[in-house]
């Protein structure tokens, strides 16, 4: 229920940080499966940077996904798009 309430803010309420929040909160819930926290933290990260427009909050967010499934196809995709962020992040905008 509770990823189905941040979909509601992300896609009927256009209330992106507060689905952020929501989607947290299902990531915290007791007994959530790796395949929903991985869903979930992704969610998150597509919010950051694309609705929010803030790249710089998902790196958080890229961290906690490659350390957690290190070694897993999901944490290597995400330590690649973490760097490739850190590396946008560090180039002077023309």
């Amino acid at each position: 229920p509770v990823i189905a309430i941040a979909r509601i803010y992300r896609d009927h309420l256009k209330r992106y940080d507060e689905a952020v929040r929501w989607f947290r909160r299902a990531r915290q819930a007791k007994g959530i499966d790796a395949g929903h926290e991985i869903l979930v933290t992704r969610e998150i990260i597509e919010l950051c940077t694309g609705k929010l427009d803030t790249p710089r909050a998902a790196m958080p967010e890229l961290a906690r996904l490659a350390e957690r499934f290190a070694g897993s196809r999901e944490g290597e995709l995400a330590r690649e798009e973490l760097a490739r962020l850190r590396a946008a992040a560090q180039t002077p905008s023309s």
